[in-house]
């Protein structure tokens, strides 16, 4: 049986949108005079978050809404898997980064990544293809 296309929540991506610009707003409006004086450009968060935060964040929500149901599925446990290896590798020194007596980041060169992050995503695809099994 094939899938018919998807089509896009409206009314959830509407929301998605107005909550990114709140949050942008909020973060100019807070961060103008801590930016201004620590890097002598008012607007250097505002920025930093759209490229680093939003922009990425854009183009990978973008890549998932084309990628098959069934891809996510297929893939669900293998994912969950590997994100609970990551979460552990917290533990190990010289990978796990703490700060202020926790160790919450992995270091990978250039990149520091917090796996829980990663493990909150993966967990909800898992329990989406589990709970759609299980309603067979």
């Amino acid at each position: 049986m094939k899938e018919e296309k998807q089509k896009p929540d409206y009314v959830l991506l509407t929301s998605v949108v107005l909550l990114l610009l709140i949050g942008l707003l909020i973060l100019s409006f807070a961060a103008f005079n801590i930016s201004k004086e620590n890097f002598g450009d008012p607007y250097w968060y505002l920025r930093h978050q759209l490229m680093f935060g939003i922009l990425p964040g854009a183009i990978l929500g973008l890549i998932a809404f084309f990628l098959p149901c069934q891809f996510w599925k297929k893939i669900s446990l293998p994912l969950f898997i590997f994100s609970l290896f990551l979460l552990f590798l917290v533990f190990f020194p010289k990978i796990g980064i703490g700060y202020k007596g926790a160790t919450r980041w992995l270091s990978l060169g250039i990149l520091s990544l917090q796996p829980s992050e990663i493990v909150k995503l993966s967990f909800i695809i898992y329990l989406g293809a589990w709970l759609k099994k299980k309603k067979r």
